[in-house]
């Protein structure tokens, strides 16, 4: 907690989703393969290419590895 793991994207209206909420800035799906192969000790690759049909490699996200931006999601 208490980072953004991401550009921040503002508060300007401009910046806002649809004119009033915080953009998003991480895809759900790194976050859930990421948080899934941290708590359960599992290859984060292989976590985002079962749940999503994705890892890093292809360009679309899927940052489910023990290390990258999520590293360190979960503290015990």
């Amino acid at each position: 907690g208490g980072r953004v793991l991401a550009d921040w994207p503002g508060l300007a209206q401009g910046s806002l989703y649809q004119g009033r909420d915080l953009a998003p800035t991480t895809e759900l799906d790194g976050l859930i393969a990421a948080a899934a192969a941290q708590s359960f000790g599992l290859d984060g690759e292989r976590v985002a290419r079962t749940l999503f049909g994705r890892g890093r490699g292809d360009g679309r996200g899927g940052e489910g590895g023990q290390g990258g931006m999520l590293g360190g999601l979960l503290r015990a």
